[in-house]
């Protein structure tokens, strides 16, 4: 990437590296901060069912982004910047949506910004670089997908749930699962729930499941 940075700074399209990175951040962190959106918080609610419910073990898809230009090469060069505290912000929002660190994301948005770019790089470049880019963004839009797909066909169907909130030996169960549920509604991942079709049927299943005392 560092190489890749260079040759975009010495065709004169940023000033300094420094410049690169800032300005990736500022292009790029809003649409990758949508794609992150309440990631964490719908991995933590299943994590969350997975050790309360006796019944619900969820197997969490593994959708790891690798915020690399090589996926095999290590992360030994760093990069200095300046970001604006507007960005900087949003930065820290996305981190804390995905479970990624601040610098993985930025390395993000430096692809993104190299793929942008890439009609200034050399062919074999720029084909890596729009390989990287392409498998970054299809991992991106489709991580919440996963989860919440996984979630519905692990067991969010009526008939089970309802086998279970009537059985009197699962009020402790159906009490966790209840304020699980709760919590989760107050988050970024119920609303990013909301907005699929999948998503809104495992919501109304847990809208319909009662409150019960311990």
């Amino acid at each position: 990437m560092q190489r890749t940075v260079e040759s975009l700074v010495k065709v004169g399209m940023c000033r300094t590296k420094s410049e690169f990175v800032a300005e990736s951040v500022q292009e790029n962190i809003m649409g990758i901060n949508e794609d992150l959106r309440g990631q964490k918080n719908i991995k933590d609610f299943m994590k969350e069912l997975n050790s309360d419910v006796e019944w619900i073990n969820m197997k969490i898809p593994n959708n790891s982004i690798h915020p690399r230009f090589e996926v095999n090469d290590s992360l030994d060069v760093r990069y200095k910047t300046d970001i604006r505290d507007k960005e900087y912000d949003i930065l820290k929002k996305c981190s804390r949506s995905s479970g990624m660190s601040k610098s993985s994301i930025v390395r993000m948005c430096m692809i993104k910004k190299c793929y942008d770019m890439r009609s200034m790089l050399s062919d074999v470049k720029r084909r890596k670089i729009e390989d990287r880019w392409n498998d970054i963004k299809r991992k991106l839009s489709i991580s919440n997908v996963m989860l919440i797909d996984r979630m519905y066909y692990y067991f969010f169907t009526e008939d089970y749930i309802q086998n279970k909130i009537d059985d009197d030996m699962e009020i402790k169960n159906v009490y966790y699962l209840k304020e699980h549920y709760k919590e989760f509604k107050n988050s970024a991942g119920y609303e990013c729930m909301s907005e699929s079709e999948r998503g809104k049927k495992i919501i109304n299943v847990l809208e319909s499941v009662p409150e019960k005392t311990v």
